[in-house]
């Protein structure tokens, strides 16, 4: 037998997918170990091997391929812990990462601070050159002063260098001799230069991306070859793939070069598996919620295709580099519940994570989380989860949420959780009005797909207030991310800019852009064993309104622009205007700035088994009853438990409810119900809610 084997590394928990080749799908849970995360890949992967009885060595070798999503990036920017970074860039230019756009993001809240830079003062160093906007030399490189500034960075101790010079995207000639220099100099370090990591307009986004880059390079080489090597002593024959931000997958060693790429590695698959769900339903237009361990991540699909951005911000510096676009905030399992100095009961964004996890995990937590609330709530087992693989001790939970939390408010331990379970419901609400309501999107008109191993334990409740009435939740929500690298591509994104306008069209310039990024991503696809026969090209233009400051990425009519299908794309900008914001603006001329050419590589997707009809009674699968907490009945019910492995088409839960699955756990609420589709997922109707 052979097997394709995904990876998900989260804060909390490694996800592991197996798909066999008869199209039988696994899945495997296993803690993340943070002082070593190769540790719990391997520690999913023998869970794996486990279930086939087979040992780790042949498991591997009938691997055909390995995929693998992890936050180790997102994890390094956001605590800071990257390389030591010494950046140059063009004399006159050092304060670019300083000035930003020249104010904070919430301009007059005065308790916020302005962003710290990525770079210190004192490791920017300027070098005397100048290229302009048309690519032309205005001043020459002085090649003395960059080696002077890598001789300064080597006695500072410098581990990476950026390069980011103005208008590099027009001629990268001068970015190219320092990286010349920087090679000759000192051969050992780690360095970026933009106009390869992402040749797009705007300085700041693209500087700042480069010293993301550079900040990760050692960090992601080093843990990207511990991977690969750990696999392939083990067995495995092929070489790792490696999840990026724009929702396809590279291979292992171009992922450890443009390390940027991957710091939305894992999320970057939940619209990827979204996608999938909302179409066998019916529909292209989904929303995808996922929340695991830490965190909880909202996105969207809309005419089929993941919403992606070029403005993704890590740590509240831009990536600089094209993104699926996903909103992420702290609010997972792990999620710590605390009362400030007012008297007021938070939730996150701080998380006990895998290390030492919730209290009830048994691992030397202390402190009170989502996870706990909801073993006291009666909604989690109270005695273990994941198929009995994890003990839970429910005495825990009780007595780090009496103490953390309902001392403090001077309430009852239940009204303490109850109330961790709706402050953390009301922050993921939150966040999914941001990407709809708050752009003029109304979520009911989107099937709610869930994931995550907490997801099934709020979702119902999220989409009652939201109204929404469909919730798609897949047999293996608990690994949404990790199924979704099951169905995607090898992807290389590749983006240049020129600007252009309506009413005067460069199609001579556009159309060399174009077939640049094209060869490109065809080298590049071509280098990885793809054929030509399963290459795909998608062309994409950020376009935007006169004096609007930022673009909406929209689809080329055609491989080539032409005067006849300028018009279409003309009219394309106004219809995705419309139903973005609501509004269009047909007496203003549009411009056009960066071109995108996404390069793919079609892989073997995964098909559906469908189950034979097994009739609507569910009874047999009752395990048992305990009580569980929902407001409708006024406190705890006595609420049968289903076992999720003998769920089957056609079978139906009532609620209030709940269903037990390797990877995660279902609430079905009162006037809520649940039908196993063909296809053995779940799909939850609401009722009218209170």
């Amino acid at each position: 037998m052979s097997y394709i084997v995904t990876s998900d590394m989260g804060g909390t928990f490694t996800d592991v997918v197996v798909s066999e080749k008869s199209g039988a799908i696994q899945a495997f849970k296993a803690p993340t170990t943070p002082s070593d995360p190769t540790q719990g890949v391997m520690a999913g992967i023998q869970l794996a091997a486990d279930h086939y009885r087979l040992n780790l060595t042949e498991f591997l070798d009938q691997t055909e391929a390995f995929i693998h999503g992890s936050t180790i990036a997102t994890n390094t920017i956001i605590q800071m812990n990257g390389a030591k970074v010494g950046h140059i860039t063009t004399r006159g230019h050092e304060a670019s990462l300083y000035c930003r756009y020249g104010a904070k993001k919430d301009t007059f809240n005065l308790a916020v601070e302005y962003p710290k830079p990525l770079v210190r003062n004192y490791l920017i160093k300027g070098v005397t050159e100048r290229i302009t906007a048309e690519g032309d030399v205005l001043v020459p490189l002085e090649e003395d002063e960059v080696r002077a500034a890598i001789d300064q960075f080597r006695q500072w101790k410098v581990e990476a260098i950026s390069v980011c010079l103005l208008w590099s995207i027009a001629n990268p000639s001068h970015e190219r001799r320092i990286a010349e220099i920087i090679e000759a100099e000192w051969p050992d370090v780690a360095y970026s230069i933009s106009s390869v990591v992402q040749p797009a307009m705007r300085e700041w986004p693209r500087a700042s991306g480069t010293v993301l880059n550079a900040m990760l390079k050692p960090v992601m080489h080093a843990y990207i070859r511990k991977t690969q090597q750990q696999l392939q002593n083990n067995g495995l024959k092929k070489d790792l793939l490696m999840v990026v931000s724009s929702g396809g997958v590279v291979y292992g060693g171009d992922a450890a070069e443009n390390p940027v790429m991957t710091l939305l590695s894992g999320p970057a698959m939940g619209p990827s598996a979204g996608s999938v769900y909302a179409k066998v339903h019916g529909t292209q237009q989904c929303l995808v919620i996922d929340m695991g361990g830490t965190s909880f991540d909202v996105s969207m699909v809309s005419d089929g295709r993941p919403i992606v951005t070029k403005d993704a911000y890590m740590g509240g510096h831009p990536t600089g580099v094209t993104s699926v676009e996903v909103l992420t905030l702290g609010a997972g399992g792990g999620s710590i519940a605390w009362v400030d100095k007012g008297g007021m009961l938070n939730v996150g964004p701080h998380s006990a994570g895998a290390d030492p996890g919730p209290a009830c995990y048994m691992r030397g937590g202390t402190e009170a989380t989502v996870t706990d609330a909801n073993v006291v709530l009666g909604y989690l087992n109270p005695e273990s989860i994941a198929d009995g693989r994890m003990s839970i001790d429910a005495e825990a939970a009780h007595k780090v949420i009496t103490e953390r939390v309902a001392k403090l408010l001077h309430i009852d331990l239940i009204e303490a959780a109850n109330g961790i379970y709706s402050v953390v419901n009301q922050n993921m609400i939150g966040a999914i009005n941001e990407v709809t309501t708050w752009r003029g999107i109304d979520p009911r008109e989107y099937l709610l797909v869930t994931g995550g191993g907490a997801g099934g334990l709020h979702v119902a409740r999220l989409a009652g207030e939201l109204q929404i009435n469909t919730i798609m939740i897949p047999k293996f929500a608990g690994a949404l991310c990790a199924f979704g690298m099951l169905n995607t591509d090898i992807v290389f994104s590749e983006v240049g800019s020129k600007f252009t306008t309506s009413v005067d069209f460069d199609f001579s310039g556009v159309n060399a852009q174009l077939a640049t990024l094209a060869e490109r991503g065809r080298t590049k696809l071509a280098a990885t064993g793809t054929s030509e026969a399963d290459m795909v090209f998608e062309y994409y233009v950020s376009a935007r309104y006169l004096d609007q400051v930022y673009e909406l990425e929209i689809p080329l009519p055609d491989t080539r622009m032409t005067a006849e299908n300028l018009s279409q794309l003309v009219a394309d900008f106004h219809d995705l205007h419309e139903r973005r914001y609501t509004y269009r603006d047909i007496h203003s001329y549009q411009e056009y700035t960066d071109w995108r050419v996404i390069a793919r590589g079609i892989r073997p997707k995964v098909a559906f088994q469908e189950q034979p009809y097994a009739g609507e009674d569910a009874s047999t699968t009752i395990t048992g009853v305990r009580k569980a907490y929902f407001t409708e009945t006024d406190g705890f019910t006595e609420t049968p438990i289903y076992r999720g492995k003998g769920l089957s088409h056609g079978m139906r839960v009532t609620g209030p409810a709940i269903i037990e699955e390797t990877t995660s756990t279902i609430v079905v609420i009162p006037r809520a119900a649940v039908t196993v589709t063909k296809w053995g997922d779940y799909l939850m109707e609401l009722g009218d809610l209170p």
